[in-house]
């Protein structure tokens, strides 16, 4: 769920549809505050009064959809260490990875913060509804014959975490948003090898950027220019 703060600033930002000069339409993730994005609205929209913000967020498929259709034109996703498609100009912010979140006393967890993938071949898990997740596992199976065992899937992540301490079972999620709201209420191993990912901000490169949005970029990022398009 947003957090109380998050959940503030949707409510405050004025939703615009129309596309102007001094619009920013920003899609992020549910775990966007955990990387200061919260702070940074606050910020840019004290440095420029004048330009609109609109803010919507959602899963990572439809944040690609809305930048498609229009609805954004700047948004933050996950994808994989392999990139995206070329249309697409990245950003990259941060780097996460998938591990294991165990309620504090359980067996799995003692005397160690890490766990070989081979361990998680037929274990009874918990996880997230998220397609991204999805693709995730569906890609070790495929590279290291793991057969996920997920026996509750939940469409937030802290009612796979809720479920996991109730019933003293495992859950795979993603280890910085997992680490931000329940440290101390879960253990995390890392899972080895490391099943990684990139929180990146994404623009579409045949689309110019407008001022607003350019302006955005350039607070988060100091020296950043804009990609253009090689079609």
């Amino acid at each position: 769920f947003p957090t109380r703060r998050s959940s503030d600033l949707l409510n405050s930002l004025s939703m615009v549809s129309r596309d102007t000069d001094e619009s920013l339409r920003l899609g992020v993730l549910p775990s966007f505050s955990i990387y200061g994005i919260y702070e940074k609205l606050g910020e840019y929209r004290k440095r420029y009064p004048s330009y609109t913000v609109s803010m919507m967020e959602s899963s990572n498929d439809e944040l690609i959809r809305s930048l498609q259709d229009g609805r954004c034109n700047l948004v933050m996703i996950r994808h994989d260490e392999q990139g995206l498609p070329p249309k697409y100009a990245v950003i990259p912010l941060a780097t996460d990875c998938v591990s294991l979140v165990l309620p504090l006393h359980h067996p799995l967890g003692r005397d160690r913060d890490t766990i070989p993938v081979q361990e998680l071949d037929g274990l009874e898990l918990i996880t997230s509804t998220s397609s991204f997740m999805t693709r995730t596992l569906n890609r070790v199976t495929e590279t290291n014959g793991i057969h996920f065992n997920l026996v509750a899937r939940f469409s937030h992540s802290d009612l796979v975490v809720r479920t996991a301490c109730e019933e003293n079972r495992p859950a795979v999620l993603m280890h910085a948003p997992t680490e931000a709201r329940h440290a101390g209420h879960v253990k995390i191993l890392d899972i080895t090898p490391p099943i990684t990912n990139v929180v990146s901000f994404v623009y579409i490169q045949q689309k110019p950027l407008n001022s607003a949005t350019k302006a955005f970029i350039r607070m988060l990022f100091p020296g950043w220019e804009e990609e253009k398009s090689h079609d």
